[in-house]
């Protein structure tokens, strides 16, 4: 199987759709959705643009209409939903807009707060209040609970407006008993709900029946005013699945057992995705969060772990129909991947549990896996390492992408700048430097080899390196060129090509090189391994040291990147090769800073030993390569 790599946490939003008055559905996988719940910024909307869903709060058309119109200018395909939650009531809610200031006064004046047996408030400042949604909920001067008021208010005020294509309705709960043993949510604890008022806490029975008595009224009437044409989510369980066109599965996927439960169980992702109303989308919803402190607003501190969870996560979400979306706790995540834009077509099959012959162990393990028009994907849930048929690993919690088709155009031309090569026992090897250019409106994956010939004889033919070009961009690759040590020190021609899934040759260029590099003696080949502060070294020199050049095994390899002529924000990245070329595991993904100091126990990329033997280290920060020699001793 040869495969694309694709696994923060994640808000997955799941359509399987029907024909309708939403002309912006997508028609291709995967979708993508975003929640932008934060401090609106118009320079934002240009980002914001390219998903396919935004979830704003409602109240962003009384306080920032222009971010709104500029989305549709921008795309006028997006589909925007509402934020407005039910139960609850957050404290500073939505910026002082008039939406949820007249939703609180109306709470305030008819004490519909959610009272325990004590007479408090449940909930707290830190969080949200509870609010009173049962059927014995006080009644205003009209004669009206909370339940029976709000749909109108939610028709009137929000739908109304006319610039939303549906609402997320939050906190629609089907069963609100969990709430009787949350401490921080009771101000004197221990504590009840008591929803009829009477200092008594209510029976986990009668409290069950008035809360989903009062909720099925509510999203009866919100369904009515609003129409069969609008869009409303919910969260929690299908009690409501004929009025919804979804629910929501928060923090994926833990949250409510294993994955597997949060994918097939009764609240399952995959189980919303069948089981809500298809007209006009369904929507089911699937959340997650990320929290590493070195996210920003526009970009992922993109590591080896997040990228796998990224590959998980998206993975996941396309065992089902829906949206992903991947957020940090800001509320503000403008994050954008190229695996977004790549083109799987729509699904001709549902998800199926198969297998992977695993070429490590010589045995068959369970994957999940999904078939589209134009690819396929695995999504490996479960605690076990597989390696495929070409080598690839996948990870425990990790998934692939493969994409069988691909009509990207691309073209290919090689850069002319000259590279050293590196010596490497009896072979040289030469990055060489390509532009390979996309200019699809779909992110496509690109193979790309090279040939060394000396005249019209072939001499090598490397093997083809896999690359996911984004859509409209051009990116600047390296692959290798390998000169065998019996070659006479010539001029020879580099052939570098580029292919799609096919592999059949859709762009090449040539370069030429001359080999001088003359191979050292046996006891040369670890004299370039400096110490760190060395006065050989030059100060404007980016170098990698690796400490010691040769160690035995058990023994910590320590590392240190320096120099003075890149930036810190450049990324880095540092993998290990054996001397046939094969990949032996990622050092090190991530920012340069202000330098590296590195402490590592070898181990492969599968987490097996390393045998002993000769090493390549590679360092790749921006535009600069550079690499040293390693030896492990037995």
């Amino acid at each position: 199987m040869s495969v694309k790599r694709t696994s923060i946490i994640a808000i997955f939003l799941f359509a399987w759709l029907a024909a309708g008055p939403l002309g912006a559905i997508p028609h291709s996988y995967p979708r993508v959705a975003n929640f932008y719940t934060t401090e609106p910024h118009i320079e934002d909307c240009p980002r914001l643009s390219r998903y396919d869903m935004v979830i704003m709060p409602a109240g962003m058309y009384d306080i920032r209409p222009e971010i709104i119109t500029t989305l549709r200018e921008l795309n006028p395909d997006i589909i925007l939903l509402a934020y407005f939650p039910a139960a609850i009531m957050w404290p500073g809610e939505d910026y002082g807009s008039p939406i949820h200031d007249g939703y609180r006064d109306k709470v305030v004046a008819n004490n519909w707060w959610l009272r325990d047996n004590k007479g408090n408030k449940v909930g707290n400042d830190d969080y949200w209040w509870l609010l009173n949604f049962t059927t014995k909920c006080p009644r205003d001067s009209y004669g009206r609970t909370l339940a029976e008021w709000l749909p109108s208010y939610m028709a009137d005020q929000i739908w109304a407006t006319g610039v939303w294509d549906g609402l997320w309705v939050d906190e629609c709960w089907d069963d609100p008993t969990w709430l009787n043993y949350i401490e921080g949510f009771f101000q004197d604890w221990p504590a009840m709900v008591d929803s009829d008022m009477n200092g008594v806490g209510d029976d986990p029975d009668d409290l069950l029946l008035w809360w989903r008595t009062a909720m099925t009224s509510f999203v009866s009437s919100l369904r009515w005013r609003l129409g069969d044409e609008a869009v409303i989510l919910g969260n929690g369980k299908q009690l409501f699945h004929t009025m919804l066109n979804g629910g929501i599965r928060e923090n994926f996927p833990r949250m409510h057992g294993d994955w597997e439960a949060n994918m097939f169980s009764e609240f399952g992702y995959v189980t919303n995705c069948e089981m809500f109303r298809s007209y006009p989308m369904n929507a089911s919803m699937m959340s997650c969060f990320s929290t590493d402190e070195q996210h920003t607003v526009f970009e992922p501190y993109r590591t080896p772990t997040y990228l796998r969870f990224l590959r998980f996560t998206l993975t996941s979400s396309l065992l089902g129909d829906g949206y992903l979306a991947l957020e940090n706790k800001s509320g503000r995540c403008l994050w954008w991947e190229d695996l977004y834009d790549i083109d799987l077509g729509n699904p001709t099959s549902s998800a199926y549990l198969d297998s992977i012959l695993c070429e490590a162990s010589g045995r068959n393990k369970p994957v999940w896996r999904r078939d589209f028009e134009k690819g396929e994907i695995v999504c490996n849930p479960y605690i076990q390492h597989i390696m495929t048929e070409d080598g690839d690993w996948i990870m425990p919690e990790d998934g692939l992408i493969l994409i069988t088709e691909s009509d990207a155009p691309l073209a290919l031309s090689a850069l002319r700048d000259s590279v050293p090569g590196v010596v490497d026992r009896d072979v040289i090897r030469m990055p060489v430097y390509v532009a390979v250019d996309n200019p699809s409106d779909h992110a496509a994956p690109a193979y790309v080899w090279s040939v060394v010939k000396l005249g019209d004889t072939e001499v090598s033919t490397g093997t083809p390196r896999e690359f996911l070009i984004g859509k409209n961009r051009t990116d600047t690759l390296s692959v290798a060129a390998n000169f065998p040590s019996t070659l006479a020190i010539e001029t020879y021609t580099i052939e570098v090509n580029v292919a799609g899934p096919d592999m059949e040759v859709r762009s090449s260029d040539t370069v030429s090189v001359k080999r001088t590099v003359e191979f050292p003696s046996e006891e040369e080949t670890l004299a370039d391994n400096h110490e760190p502060g060395s006065d050989e070294i030059e100060e404007d020199n980016l170098l990698i040291y690796p400490q010691p050049a040769a160690f035995s095994s058990g023994e910590t390899l320590r590392m240190e990147v320096r120099g003075n002529h890149t930036s810190a924000n450049e990324n880095c990245l540092i993998r290990m090769y054996d001397v046939s070329g094969r990949l032996v595991r990622t050092i090190y993904e991530g920012v340069y800073g202000d330098g590296l100091s590195l402490e590592i126990g070898l181990t492969s990329k599968g987490g097996g030993k390393i045998a002993p033997g000769l090493y390549i280290l590679v360092l790749e920060l921006g535009d600069l390569a550079q690499t040293r020699k390693i030896v492990l001793l037995k």
